[in-house]
């Protein structure tokens, strides 16, 4: 933190901390300075003093294994898990004003309807724009008849349940996915670059400050592409 460009001291005190006695420290900068007891912060030079009332105190969490760029992805989704049935979930696409909806967070044991949402669930909002919902594994999705009338067209996908989709329902799941998803406009650099910043200011408020992350499955695109994002985005010193 800085005033004016000037650094600030931020000394915490009553603290507790992990394997250690110590109960302050002083933060300059986003970063530690100093930790120690007491009587030892409170006798720097600090611009402010903050009581942590023996509030716990833990380091940044690693997480070994997510995707970073998955969770920015979802983010600009449209969450369709707070609804409680389907008939609230065409409601509220209904008041949607966009060129298509993606959507995520759908299970059948949370709607009142007991069941999938189905191709002529998503066909009641619209059939001029596609429609697609991500189950909330990940590993399904459902669309509406004009994803499907597109996906058929660009890819000839046939009603052929060993396929792994079921066009009467609407249904497409794992590696099939991608048919439908390949509806939507194309995917741009800068699009990936404020999904990844996105995921990582929701990580971070999350006390998470290191992953290990596997994001190339995320779009069906060059993975160069989503190295390229990342890379320009630490010369940008934004990761």
């Amino acid at each position: 933190m800085s005033r004016k460009g000037v650094s600030m001291n931020i000394a915490y005190i009553n603290a507790k901390l992990l394997n250690t006695n110590h109960n302050a420290f002083i933060v300059s900068d986003g970063k530690f300075k100093l930790v120690g007891s007491k009587h030892l912060i409170l006798n720097q030079t600090v611009d402010k003093v903050v009581d942590l009332k023996d509030k716990h105190v833990l380091p940044g969490f690693n997480d070994s294994h997510m995707h970073l760029l998955g969770i920015g992805k979802s983010m600009h989704m449209e969450d369709v898990s707070k609804h409680d049935s389907i008939e609230a979930i065409i409601k509220h696409f209904k008041t949607l004003d966009k060129p298509y909806i993606l959507a995520r967070g759908f299970h059948q044991s949370g709607v009142k309807e007991q069941r999938d949402i189905t191709r002529d669930d998503l066909d009641k909002v619209s059939k001029d724009i596609p429609i697609i919902i991500y189950r909330v594994c990940g590993h399904q999705v459902m669309a509406n008849s004009k994803a499907i009338d597109k996906a058929t067209k660009m890819f000839g996908v046939k009603d052929d349940e060993s396929e792994g989709y079921f066009l009467k329902d609407g249904i497409f799941k794992e590696d099939e996915i991608h048919y439908v998803l390949e509806t939507l406009p194309k995917v741009t650099e800068e699009k990936i670059k404020e999904e990844i910043l996105l995921a990582q200011d929701y990580l971070l408020a999350q006390g998470i400050t290191a992953i290990g992350s596997d994001d190339f499955s995320m779009y069906k695109i060059p993975y160069e592409t989503i190295m390229n994002a990342f890379i320009q985005l630490d010369k940008e010193n934004k990761t």
